[in-house]
């Protein structure tokens, strides 16, 4: 598949309209962090899919561990160095949930807690998104 910089303008749509609703005022009022995710995960979606279908389907499994494996050097470090972080800075709610960040079923986790949403009860719940993308990849293809 070719680079596509329209790709990269709807990336930063959605960055933007997340963005837009952590700090502006009245963002939350206008669902833009959601409507922005969602962008991002069709946008992933779409990628996903192109570059595992565009190969050949005899070396689907190979083509699909290559991705796992390319997505698990550029996603793993940063993510578990600020796990990191947060355990050695007993950000709350980090150490109560560990196993779930581990595991990436933060998504779970949050919809058990309806106290995360609260806007003083934990300050990480934004990290679901990256459980939910984590498990779309393990699924979709």
């Amino acid at each position: 598949m070719k680079y596509s910089p329209s790709l990269d303008g709807l990336r930063g749509i959605a960055i933007t309209m997340v963005l837009f609703e952590h700090f502006s005022g009245f963002g939350s009022r206008l669902n833009f962090g959601y409507f922005g995710v969602d962008l991002f995960f069709v946008i992933s979606g779409f990628l996903i899919t192109s570059i595992l279908i565009a190969e050949p389907p005899a070396s689907f499994g190979s083509v699909y561990r290559r991705f796992l494996g390319r997505r698990a050097l550029r996603i793993f470090p940063p993510y578990y160095l600020l796990l990191g972080i947060l355990f050695l800075t007993d950000f709350f709610p980090s150490r109560e949930h560990a196993l779930s960040l581990i595991a990436y079923l933060y998504n779970y986790t949050v919809v058990d807690s309806p106290e995360l949403h609260l806007a003083g009860g934990g300050r990480i719940y934004y990290l679901w998104s990256l459980s939910v993308e984590e498990q779309f990849y393990l699924f979709w293809p």
